[in-house]
């Protein structure tokens, strides 16, 4: 049964004068069923990466605190066990948790508490942890090229070839459609069609297919009267 879940993202604020920071965890709670457990990064890389001229005992340190503050919280709350669940539900675990994210001045700091439906939590934690703090669909090459995407809209709305190409064009039949980011019509035909594509692949091997398969699906197309090569 889904239920909701109460979450903060951990964030490091080394310089609160100009309000930068990096994510590097997720707490989050399910009263009901007397859950709350955490994620950190472990690597310092993440951090340095965005403070170089940062000291890395600074962050070791305060993290250190952060930890042991976390682990007691998920003492006494984490598993029910130390309190009856009624208490749990009564006494005010979701209190507790909103005292423990309250805004702070520290290095460390967390967001405003937010809300999601999980029939897990263990789980939706992890893919919390994954989504704002590690990016992990950022990874992704369909992510990539929305980010090509996205850059090649901005630049046809600085040139006002955006009056030319419209968004989100279907090549095709009933049988066979294609949908590609751009296309450009004239009297109704399609005399160019856009599609960007990430060529960042771990081999050649993997840059070819990814290629092919564009290529195959613009001379299938072709056959099919749906576009003229070239």
């Amino acid at each position: 049964m889904s239920l909701p879940c109460d979450y903060a993202i951990l964030r490091f604020l080394p310089y609160p004068e100009t309000e930068e920071f990096v994510n590097v965890g997720i707490v989050l709670i399910q009263a009901k069923a007397g859950f709350f457990d955490f994620a950190i990064a472990k690597h310092w890389k993440r951090v340095t990466g965005f403070f170089p001229e940062l000291d890395a005992d600074i962050y070791r340190a305060g993290l250190r605190f952060v930890r042991l503050e976390l682990e007691q919280f998920k003492s006494y709350f984490g598993d029910g066990a130390n309190v009856p669940r009624l208490a749990l539900e009564c006494s005010g675990m979701g209190a507790a948790f909103a005292n423990l994210v309250r805004p702070r001045e520290s290095i460390f700091r967390y967001s405003g508490i937010r809300t999601v439906m999980a029939n897990d939590p263990a789980v939706t934690l992890q893919a919390l942890f994954g989504r704002h703090v590690t990016r992990q669909f950022a990874v992704t090459k369909e992510y990539q090229e929305t980010v090509m995407t996205n850059r090649l809209r901005a630049i046809f709305i600085q040139t006002k070839l955006n009056l030319f190409y419209r968004e989100s064009g279907t090549l095709g039949r009933d049988d066979y459609k294609v949908t590609v980011p751009f296309v450009y019509e004239k009297e109704q035909k399609v005399i160019r069609a856009i599609k960007p594509l990430n060529l960042d692949q771990e081999s050649t091997t993997k840059v070819a297919d990814h290629g092919d398969l564009w290529v195959s699906r613009m001379r299938r197309l072709e056959a099919l009267g749906a576009c003229q090569n070239g």
